[in-house]
C-alpha cells in the first residue's frame, strides 16, 4: 500500500479506497508494474497503464537521440518524420520504445530509395490510418464495456481482457494490408506503370442530406449509431460493386475506380440504402470522370473537385453526373448546365 501511496495511485482516506486498492492489486498480480500504472495515471487514465503494459511489456525506452543513433538517421530528420506519423515530440524524455528503431531503420532505407519528401507523404497516410484504427479500437472497447465505472476492481479485470484483445489488432491489420495490396494494384498499378495512359478515373461522392437536423433531433447515442450505419452502408456498397471507398468525411463518402459503372453502382446503391434507413433523412450523389492523381492513399485532380460540386447540386435521392460519366455508363437524363463553384464554365449535368 505504501508504494501505491508514494506513486500517487492510492489514498487510504478516500471513501473508495478499498475498491481502488483491490483494482491496483489485481493489475499488479497480472503483470502491470507500478511504473506503468503511474504513467497511465499521469495521463489521467489509471487503467491505460495496464493497456500499455500489455502492449509493450518489459521494454527498453529511449530518447529520440538514442533512437536516431540506433536507426542510423540524423536526429533532425527523425524530428521531421515523426510528426508526419502523427507522433508527438518526446522532448528529452525516454518516451520512445526501443522497437521504434526498426521503423526508422526502414525509413532510412526508404529515403535512399524514394527520397524524404515522398516518404513523408506516405508516413502521413500511414499515421492517419494507425490513428484512426487506434481510436476505433478504443471506441469499440468503451462501447462494449458492461461495467461502466461502478467498480474499479471489476473494471480492471474487464479491461485486462480488452487490452489483450487490443494486442491482437496489429496482426489483424497486417493480414488486412496483405489482402488489400492486390486489390489496390487492380485499381492503380497500371497507372503507375504508364501514367500517360491511365490517369482517367471516375470519382463519386454521396452526401447525407440535411444532416444537421438529423444531429439535432437524435440523441448522442443515436447519432453515433446512425453515422456508424452510414459508414457500414458505404463500405458494403463499395465492396459489392467493386469500387473503392476512399474515405468518409463526416456526412460524406468518397468513392473511386477506373470503371465508371462500378462507381455508378456504388453511389446508386448507397443513396438507395440511406433512403430506406430508419434514422437518416436521405442522401444525394455526384459523379465525374476525368484526370486524377492517386497519391498517399487518396485521389487528387479536377474530377475529384467536379464530383464533389455535382453532389451538392442534387436533391433527396438524386444521383447526378457529368456528361463524360453518363456517356460511359450509357444512361441518364440531361437536366441542363449549372454554374459550379471553382469552375469557370457552366457544367452540363445528367440525372442517372
Amino acid at each position: 500500500e505504501t508504494a501505491f501511496e508514494e506513486a500517487g495511485l492510492y489514498d487510504p482516506t478516500s471513501p473508495t479506497a478499498a475498491d481502488r486498492l483491490a483494482a491496483l492489486r489485481y493489475m499488479i498480480d497480472h503483470g502491470t508494474s507500478i511504473a506503468y500504472l503511474k504513467a497511465g495515471n499521469d495521463r489521467g487514465r489509471l487503467f491505460a497503464g495496464q493497456t500499455m503494459s500489455v502492449l509493450w511489456g518489459d521494454i527498453e525506452w529511449l530518447t529520440l537521440g538514442e533512437v536516431a543513433d540506433r536507426a542510423g538517421l540524423d536526429e533532425d530528420t527523425l524530428r521531421r518524420l515523426r510528426p508526419a506519423c502523427g507522433l508527438p515530440e518526446p522532448g528529452g524524455e525516454r518516451a520512445c520504445p526501443a522497437v521504434e528503431v526498426e521503423l526508422w531503420q526502414a525509413a532510412a532505407a526508404a529515403i535512399a530509395l524514394v527520397g524524404e519528401e515522398s516518404l513523408s507523404g506516405f508516413l502521413r497516410s500511414l499515421g492517419a490510418a494507425a490513428s484512426a484504427s487506434a481510436e476505433a479500437t478504443l471506441a469499440l472497447a468503451r462501447d462494449a464495456n458492461p461495467l461502466s465505472w461502478q467498480s474499479e476492481a471489476a473494471y480492471a479485470e474487464w479491461a485486462l481482457g480488452g487490452a489483450r484483445l487490443i494486442e491482437q489488432i496489429p496482426r489483424a491489420l497486417d493480414l488486412l494490408f496483405r489482402l488489400h495490396v492486390p486489390l489496390a494494384g487492380d485499381r492503380i498499378l497500371r497507372y503507375a506503370e504508364a501514367p500517360e495512359e491511365f490517369t482517367e478515373f471516375t470519382v463519386g461522392f454521396v452526401d447525407l442530406v440535411d444532416s444537421t437536423s438529423v444531429v439535432e433531433r437524435l440523441g448522442p447515442q443515436e447519432v453515433v449509431r446512425a453515422m456508424a450505419d452510414f459508414a457500414r452502408l458505404a463500405s458494403t456498397s463499395a465492396v459489392s460493386s467493386g469500387a473503392r471507398l476512399v474515405k468518409l468525411i463526416g456526412d460524406e463518402a468518397m468513392f473511386a475506380h477506373r470503371d465508371p459503372i462500378c462507381v455508378a453502382r456504388t453511389v446508386g446503391e448507397l443513396v438507395a440504402a440511406v433512403a430506406d434507413h430508419a434514422l437518416l433523412r436521405g442522401a444525394r450523389g455526384g459523379m465525374a470522370t476525368g484526370a486524377v492523381v492517386p497519391a498517399q492513399g487518396d485521389y487528387f485532380g479536377p474530377a475529384v473537385n467536379l464530383a464533389a460540386r455535382i453532389a451538392g447540386q442534387g436533391r433527396f435521392g438524386e444521383v447526378l453526373c457529368d456528361t463524360a460519366t453518363a456517356a460511359a455508363i450509357g444512361s441518364g437524363e440531361e437536366i441542363g448546365a449549372r454554374r459550379l463553384r471553382g469552375f469557370a464554365d457552366p457544367c452540363p449535368l445528367v440525372r442517372v
